[in-house]
């Protein structure tokens, strides 16, 4: 597994509002939520 490094965005007051991760790390992320909504798809399907 890939460590992930992230940077936050965060308000006056410190609190975290956005989070950076590098592009690469963003598809491996949608690729990883895609295939997941792929599964729960299938199993409401059984």
């Amino acid at each position: 597994m890939q460590t992930i490094s992230e940077q936050y965005i965060v308000d006056a007051q410190g609190q975290r509002l956005s989070v950076v991760v590098e592009f690469d790390h963003y598809q491996e992320l949608l690729a990883r939520l895609e295939e997941l909504e792929e599964i729960y798809a299938f199993d409401l399907a059984e």
